[in-house]
Parts: C-alpha cells; structure tokens; sequence
C-alpha cells in the first residue's frame, strides 16, 4: 500500500512474482522428407499466462505453437511470463535424412519355364522399419515388414510385378512395373570379397537344376576369352582351375582398387541356353607395416612401439595379442619381444613381428650407503654408496640445499664417495647411460658431532686375552687415551693386576685385558681421548664378551658286533643339542665329519669330538670316542654226540641216561670264550665238554660265547634224557674158540646186576655182580664143565631204576 500524507489516502499495489518456468514439450516428427508437417506439444508445467516464442518470432500463446506445421531441424524455444521470466530450451523436429527411394532395382527373369524369378532392390531414406507390397497382375502377391534396406523377392514366375513401399511413418513409394518373362536357365554364383593371398572359390547353381550341364568361364562378357583350367600359373601370374561341377578356383589373385568379374555360361540337355551369369571378385589390399621402437628409458616405464601401416582400406586396428584390437598405433610396453596385427576395415590382417623392446634389467637403485658425520664443526663429513641398476654408466650430482656441491662419475655398477662434506640434508640425484635421471630426496643427513672414537667391541673365549684399541679421525699431535671401569670417568684402569684380572695400556692406547671370567653379560670398559682438535664430553664404551667352553662329556666305547651296523655318535655325546652347540668331529682319517653323516659311522677307530656355544667359535678340548665294529659276526651253533660203542653214534636226539655227550662248539667268527649250560645245575667253560646226565627230563643247553671286542652270542638247544638201557644174553659159547670165549650178558643202561648159572642139577657153579666181569670161561673148580646145556639166571637194575630179570638156557660148546 502506498501511504499519501496530505490527503491521507492509501493507494493498493499488487505484485505478482512468476517463477522460471519448467514446462516440458514433446515434438512429433515429419512424415515424408522435406515435409513440414512437424508439431511442438506441451506436456507439463504451462500456464494461461505464458506466451511462447520460436527462433526469437513474436510470442504467441500456446495454441499458436501447437498449430505450427514445421519443417525438420533444430529449434530454440523460449516460454515467457508477463513479468519476463523466461524459460529456453532446444526442441528437435526429426525428419528422414533422405527421401524414401527403391534404387538398384535388378529383376531376373524365370528360367527355362521354372518360377525362380527373382527381383532384388536397395531402400534408402525414409523411416524404418519399412513395410513391402509386391503385386502381381494388379492383385497383391505378399507382404514383408523390414528394418533391412536389402530387398528380394525369389521364385516368382512370369508375369507383371509392382512393389509399393511404406515406411514407418506412412510416406510412400512405387516402383515402376516389373515384367518377368520366360528366360534362360539362371546360373547363381555368389560374389565373393577376401584379403590378398587367399583362395577364391566361384561355384555355379544352376536353376531350375539339371542333371547334365556343362559351365565355361570366360574373362569377357562377349565369351571370347575363356578361362583355362591349369594347375600352373597363367600369365598373369594367376593359377585358374575349373572343377568337373564348374567351381573355378583362383589362388594368387593380386590386390585391385576395382573388383574383378567373370562370366560364366553353361550348356547341356537340359539347359535353356543364354544366361551369362557375372559374378564378382573384390581382392582387399593387405596393408605394409613399418615400426619405429623407443627403448624404455627407466626401468617400469616401459618402451614405445609405434607402428605404421599404409595400403589396404583404411580404418586399421591394432593388437599386440592378436585377440584385443585397439585404433591407437601406439603401444607402451615393457621389455620384450613382440608380434604387432593390423587389421584393416575390411578385416585384412597383416604381422609384423620380432619387435624387441629393451630396457635396462633393474632400476636405478642406491645400495651400501655410509655416512661419516662431520666432527667439531667441521667440513669433514663424508658419504659413499654404490650404484647399480639402469643402464650403466653414472653421472651422480650431490645437492645440499638444493645447490649442487659435487659431481662423480663411475663406469658401470660402481661405488661413489663424497668427501669435505658439512652438515645438512643431501640430495642425490643419478643420471645413467640411457638417459633416466632418478633423484633420491633427502637421501641422508650429515650431522655436526663430537669427534668419534672408534673403539672395537671383543668376544673372547674362556682363558683368552681381549685387545680394545682406541683411534679418532683426526689428526692430534699430543692425543692421549685414558681407560676408566665406569662411565663417570671415576675409577681409572690401572696397569697391572687387580685381582684375578690383569690390565695391560699400550703405548698407543690399547687396553689388552686378561683373566677375565666367563659371563653372560659383557664386561664394559671406557675411553676418553684428549689432545688438539679433539672435542670431547663423553667416553665411549667398549665391551668384552667372554664366552665359557661347554662340559664336553662322551661316552665309551660304541661295540657294534653287526659287521654291516652303523653307530650313532649322538648317542655317545651327552646331551647333544646342536641348536644350542656347534660341534667338530674329527673321523679316524684325519677329515672333519657333517652333522648329518653322526648318526651313521661305520668305520672302526677313534674319533675326536670337541663342541663351542652356538656361534661362539669357543671350542674345548677333543674328547675321543672309540667306535669298533665287528669284522666278522659272532654266532652261536653246537651240536653233540653219544657213542654208545660197538661204532652206535648218534647226533643230537635223544640222550640216554649217564651216557657221556660229546658237547662240539660251532659257532662263527672269533670267540675266545665259551660258557655252557646243561640245563641240570652243571655248567663248562671248555670249548668242546664232555656230560653226562644222571636223571630223566628235558633240559635247556645252552652255549654263550664271546670274542675278543666283547660281543655276545648265545645259542639253545632242548635235549631229552631217556632212562634208555638194553639187555642181550647169547644162548651158546665157545670157551676155545678164538671168539666168544667168555659167556655173559651184553648190556647198556645198566647200573648193577647179579648174575648167576646153574648145571642141569640145579647146582650154582658161576655168580658175579659186576658190571665189568669178564664172564663165566667154562670150568668148574679148575676144570673144563662138559658140553651141554647150563642155565642162567639175571637180575640188572637200569640207571634209572627200573628192575630187569632174565632166565633161559644156553649151550657150551667146545
């Protein structure tokens, strides 16, 4: 409201705010090409109030817009408020890029009274998908609905044809009238496209078919050139052959910018003659290759192939694997050998191969790097490494601050070393052969720091003497050295002993200590130096480590009485751990044995075995190890024997009771001693022993021998015992005789016996009851008995106990 003072009156305003319109239109395109029958419509977002303006013409409202019948093209659309507020966008009338055409129209008459007419025709322009009408005689034959512009109509027959085409938004077209009459028999051969070098086939179908036909090619329409059928080349370099059906293959056809053709005719019975068919060739250029390498420079970068095709039809791809293709000609690669395939538009590939891409074999790197502080505030710092990787050859700058302060140079893989260096952070930047330059940022820091003293650290062993000898890098003409025990600098090394320990200073500062104990803990001793140019707060430390000598304990001797036996010497080292203890073992031939051959020695004789803490290098002193093995296996064997006389020996079966065994010792190899056991309390120590058994039973004997290395072997044997005895009595004798003079019993296994003979009388006239009476001799009182009968009478005990009596008669004979 506007406020008027004087009058005191209110005026009212209004104020009307549009905001940016945010319409949305849609567009329908036109039918037919060049039309204008294109329409703007609005879908979304309008108001009554907008007016509309197309390419800046007056504003109109929206009705005016819609009514516009519009040409194809692009279109720039403004929707405006009262308050001009205005919306642009861009609108597209779509339109066919061309009008709607049926060109290349070929129609192929019916052959020799068949239907196999054929019209073929190319659609162009207008909006597919297109939808085809052929009519015959006025009447509609068939209808097709295409998106492809390749149009054929086959097996038709004679007649008058007219094809109608109506493309997808209703724009139409007619051919002129088709008249197919009755022709000759068609001879179908299909064009054929290929690369240079490959081998073309044309095969001739005939239509209708025939059963007998002859074909003959010829390189004019007129029919005046045929074509040779040959397996050798013709004169123009190509080699023609002509199968028995009419195929005609072609190999060596050259490349052409424009296609070959061939005509081809065909005769036979049943042929109606006069066809040509033309068939065409079209040979594609196989493009040249040219390539141009770029070795990698830096190691991982990778080398360039660029590679240059010329020839062929254009539009070249490429690939490095023969599978992948890519349009760029250019690849980044790393090291190697390589097969490039061009492919051109028309799919004619090309090789070049054997590209090689080389590359240096690894990458500029900086190894070994040492550093040497500068000292007191001097220039005297220093810093080596060596170079390696690249192409070698090395240009090497060093830059402090980002100044250069030195340049070096070394041939190959070499070592680099600055010197009169001051303090601060350096860059090196190295420079190869091949041109890579690679810079190591901050590479090292060169410090000011008190002058150093080199000192060396010891490891001694038990019972050994550690030399520390002290040196600074600079040059001082009264420098001097001082050894303390402590880092305070409060307890001096004096020269001389002190206790178990002696402590020896040299002239040049070294401290050579001695009597130190073994210890876990390093001892730590300090030196100071003093002297011009020497700046120095602190000492600096130095330790002695002493390493005690292992408890070596073996065990002896290692007796194998296996000639083919191995000993294991880790069994004889008391407490073998060689995670914990190195060891050296000295072999009987003077040569130090593996770890991995201990536990499998077979050689007799004496080795030698000393041991040290694990990487201590302290070794105690050889302890031997006797190892000796048999040369010859100890095996105990026996058998034995009873002779029961008369020649009645026997082996190894049953023993008679107190008969006497034959022991006999079998056993191989070298015993020196043998321990028998007969298995009834007796036992011998003789080689071959002779017992007897004096009761009935089975018994275990056994043999246990020993040879001079103190092997064992024993061997058993069950032997049975009989109570086995055995009583004869002859029935005659002859006292006279040169034999048979005595009459007594024959016996075996007898203990005692009473024997007795008595006259026909019944008188007693012999007894006796020994066992080694010689018998009766026939007398009687001094005098020869008389011829006859006598009677005897027997009773013998076994030496087992069993009683046997005997009677019978027997006859003297003289």
């Amino acid at each position: 409201y506007f406020y008027v003072v004087c009058t005191g009156q209110e005026i009212k305003v209004d104020v009307t705010v549009y905001e940016i319109p945010q319409m949305a239109f849609e567009t329908s395109p036109v039918t037919c090409f060049g039309d204008s029958n294109g329409k703007i419509s609005a879908i979304s977002g309008s108001l009554p109030d907008y007016t509309y303006s197309l390419n800046g013409a007056t504003p109109g409202s929206l009705q005016d817009l819609e009514s516009l019948n519009l040409t194809a093209g692009d279109y720039s659309l403004d929707v405006i408020t009262p308050a001009g507020c205005a919306q642009s966008l861009s609108v597209t009338i779509e339109g066919p890029e061309a009008p709607l055409t049926l060109a290349d129209l070929n129609p192929i008459d019916p052959g020799c009274g068949a239907d196999n007419g054929r019209i073929r025709a190319q659609i162009t322009g207008g909006w597919a998908p297109y939808t085809i009408n052929l009519y015959r005689e006025g009447s509609l034959l068939t209808s097709v609905t295409q998106s492809d512009s390749n149009l054929l109509f086959e097996n038709l027959s004679i007649g008058t044809y007219l094809i109608e085409i109506i493309d997808d938004k209703g724009c139409r077209i007619e051919s002129p009238v088709i008249d197919l009459v009755d022709g000759p028999t068609q001879i179908l051969v299909d064009d054929q496209e290929a690369c240079e070098g490959a081998v073309i086939t044309l095969v001739p179908r005939l239509d209708p078919p025939v059963a007998v036909y002859t074909v003959q090619w010829f390189f004019d329409a007129a029919a005046t050139q045929p074509i040779v059928s040959s397996p050798t080349p013709a004169a123009d370099g190509v080699i023609y052959e002509i199968a028995a059906d009419g195929t005609l293959t072609m190999t060596g056809l050259p490349y052409s910018p424009t296609p070959y053709q061939y005509f081809a005719t065909a005769t036979g019975p049943d042929v109606c003659v006069g066809f040509l068919a033309r068939p065409r060739v079209k040979i594609n250029e196989i493009p040249a290759l040219s390539a141009t390498i770029i070795e990698e420079q830096c190691f991982g970068s990778g080398g360039i192939l660029e590679i240059t095709a010329t020839g062929g039809s254009g539009g070249y791809e490429y690939s490095v694997d023969g599978i992948t293709f890519q349009a760029s000609n250019t690849f980044n690669l790393q090291p190697g050998t390589y097969d490039i395939t061009v492919r051109t538009g028309q799919g004619c590939e090309a090789v070049i191969s054997g590209l090689v891409i080389t590359g240096p074999p690894a990458p500029i790197a900086i190894e070994n790097l040492a550093k040497v502080d500068a000292t007191c505030g001097q220039e005297d710092g220093s810093l080596s490494f060596t170079v390696q990787g690249g192409y070698g050859g090395y240009e090497v700058d060093l830059l402090l601050d980002g100044n250069l302060v030195h340049t070096a140079t070394t041939e190959a893989e070499g070592s680099i070393a600055f010197s009169g260096l001051a303090t601060g952070i350096y860059t090196v930047v190295v420079r190869d052969t091949g041109g890579c330059e690679i810079s190591f940022e901050n590479l090292t820091e060169i410090q000011n720091v008190p002058t150093l003293i080199n000192v060396n650290d010891e490891m001694i062993c038990e019972g050994e003497s550690a030399t520390l000898i002290p040196n600074v890098p600079t040059s001082s003409p009264d420098l001097q050295f001082t050894w303390y025990l402590d880092a305070q600098a409060t307890q001096p090394v004096q020269n001389g002993p002190t206790g178990d320990v002696t402590y020896t200073i040299g002239a040049d500062g070294s401290l050579t200590v001695s009597g130190l104990a073994p210890s876990a803990t390093p001892y730590e001793y300090f030196v100071w130096a003093s002297g011009t140019d020497i700046c120095r707060d602190t000492l600096e430390k130095a330790s002695i480590l002493v390493t005690a000598l292992p408890n070596l304990r073996v065990s002896n001797p290692s007796i194998v009485c296996d000639p083919t036996g191995t000993v294991d010497l880790t069994d004889y080292i008391q407490g073998f751990n060689p995670t914990v203890y190195d060891y050296n073992v000295i072999s009987p031939v003077g040569t130090t044995m593996r770890l991995e051959d201990l536990t499998d020695v077979n050689q007799s004789g004496s080795y030698l075995v000393s041991s040290s803490a694990k990487g201590t290098g302290c070794w105690n002193q050889p302890q031997r190890i006797l190892v000796v093995i048999a040369e010859t296996l100890l095996e105990a064997e026996f058998n034995y024997l009873v002779d029961l006389g008369g020649g009645n020996i026997f082996q190894n079966q049953d023993i008679p009771l107190g008969e006497d065994v034959y022991f006999n010792d079998l056993s191989r190899g070298n015993a020196v001693k043998w321990t028998w056991d007969f298995g009834d309390g007796f036992t011998s120590e003789e080689q071959n022993p002779v017992h007897n058994y004096d009761e009935v039973g089975t018994f275990t004997v056994q043999l246990r021998v020993l040879d001079s290395i103190g092997c064992i072997s024993i061997y058993e044997m069950v032997v049975n015992v009989l109570d086995d005895f055995k009583v004869i009595i002859p029935n005659a004798f002859t006292p006279q005789g040169t034999k048979n003079q005595y009459f007594k019993p024959e016996f075996r296994g007898i203990s005692s016996m009473e024997f007795y003979i008595f006259n026909t009388w019944g008188e007693l006239i012999y007894q006796t009851n020994s066992l080694e009476d010689l018998g009766w001799d026939g007398t009687l009182n001094g005098k020869d008995a008389p011829n006859g009968n006598y009677v005897y009478r027997g009773r013998f005990v076994s030496r087992g106990g069993e009683v046997i009596e005997k009677s019978g008669v027997f006859m003297l004979i003289r």
